[in-house]
């Protein structure tokens, strides 16, 4: 009865609905998912997404033993990479009649995503849930995206589940060489580039999200697999006129202009290795810039992999950066600026190859608001107009902006000013 109860409910709001669900939720059965392992098993391709394309995998169990319910949480990064998430019961699981009482629920770049049955428990190994991540405007070609199964309880009611480690529970996509294909193995560093305003002095040197405060993962992988316990060698470089503080979990660097600094890690269990750089305001105009280095032993391909970090005093006026990248792409000067609708931002690109670039608009503290284009232009002129929206559509408040062209020669940043 409770079956028939719950599959006529589906898909309606209703007391019925939630009465079931909580009668599922109060059965006490203990410990039914304790034995119980789980694997992911991705179904989409490593390399070559494009916008639209879905990164898809499906959780598979052993030992599952008279279970009822499973709930599911993930996550992904960068946080703006999806713009859709799907998921269903699958093989077994829908064997067993399990069913959704609703589709995942997204919060940010979390999801969750519970399923259950009245009908006979599953037992024994096979898929259980599938998941499909869709990739969304705001992500561009040039982003690796991990998308990580942050928890996994399985049980007979609510109130007894167990949370079951998986092995591993990161999917990698995009972790690919130069011919497009998943490198075998291989170290990448993410982001390969930041700009940031300056940290308050009192507030540079630790791990507390201050304005300048820029956070960098190394990822060893090989295939699509990540690789854990890799002993890598980062090393920063002092190439500005203000001082650089490097952190990592029990280790802070401080890096005077001009010197470098070297330390030692370990990947952790998703193949991942973070590093923090920050520069503090040191007045009469001083720029930190770093050049960030991060190396494995020589069995990997690449071996090494480095990103750029420039801080800037806070900005005062609004002008265009007078420096020009030496690379094929460059901006003029935003107009109107400051502005009230709309500005416009003149784009020229003079290579016929295959140069690919990226124009971004970033708040003051750094965080990407949208992007106005990505990817490869033929040579010409291109208009990139902004009215204000983040990349969800919602409107921003006024204030300063980074405008960033990014391009493997150099990036180029020009501000804008928003009066609403």
């Amino acid at each position: 009865m409770l079956s028939s109860l719950l599959r006529r409910s589906v898909g309606a709001a209703c007391m019925g609905q939630a009465l079931a669900w909580l009668m599922l939720f109060l059965i006490p059965v203990a410990g039914a998912g304790a034995e119980t392992t789980l694997e992911l098993d991705v179904s989409s391709k490593a390399c070559g997404h494009a916008t639209g394309d879905e990164i898809g995998f499906t959780v598979v169990a052993g030992n599952l033993r008279d279970i009822r319910l499973a709930q599911f949480e993930i996550h992904w990064t960068p946080e703006d990479a999806v713009a859709q998430v799907k998921a269903e019961p699958a093989g077994i699981a829908l064997e067993h009649a399990f069913l959704s009482p609703a589709p995942p629920l997204v919060t940010g770049n979390r999801a969750e995503y519970g399923i259950a049955t009245f009908g006979t428990p599953m037992s024994g190994d096979g898929p259980i849930a599938s998941f499909s991540l869709k990739l969304g405007p705001s992500w561009t070609q040039d982003q690796p995206v991990d998308v990580y199964l942050t928890l996994a309880s399985l049980g007979t009611s609510f109130a007894d589940r167990d949370t079951i480690p998986t092995q591993p529970s990161v999917v990698l996509t995009g972790y690919c060489d130069d011919a497009g294909q998943p490198v075998q193995p291989g170290v990448f560093l993410h982001p390969a580039s930041v700009i940031l305003p300056s940290s308050p002095p009192d507030q540079a040197g630790m791990v507390n999200q201050s304005s300048g405060e820029a956070a960098f993962r190394a990822r060893i992988v090989h295939g699509t697999a990540p690789v854990p316990g890799q002993r890598v060698t980062w090393e920063v470089r002092n190439t500005g006129t203000a001082t650089v503080f490097a952190m990592q979990a029990d280790l802070t660097l401080t890096v005077p202009p001009g010197q470098s600094r070297e330390s030692v890690a370990y990947s952790g269990r998703h193949g991942a290795v973070p590093i923090w750089l920050d520069s503090p305001e040191e007045g009469s105009g001083a720029t930190g810039r770093a050049q960030l280095r991060v190396c494995a032993d020589d069995t990997f391909t690449p071996q090494c992999a480095a990103a750029t970090a420039t801080w800037h005093p806070p900005v005062t006026s609004v002008t265009a950066d007078a420096a020009l990248p030496g690379g094929p792409a460059w901006l003029d000067p935003p107009y109107p600026n400051p502005f009230n609708s709309t500005t416009t931002v003149v784009l020229h690109t003079r290579s016929a190859g295959d140069e690919p670039v990226a124009v971004t608009v970033h708040d003051i503290l750094g965080r990407r608001v949208t992007v106005l284009a990505s990817g490869v232009h033929p040579p010409g002129v291109y208009r990139l107009s902004w009215d204000g929206p983040n990349h969800r559509g919602q409107p921003v408040a006024s204030g300063v902006y980074l405008c960033r062209l990014q391009q493997r020669h150099g990036t180029q940043v020009v501000p804008l000013l928003l009066v609403r």
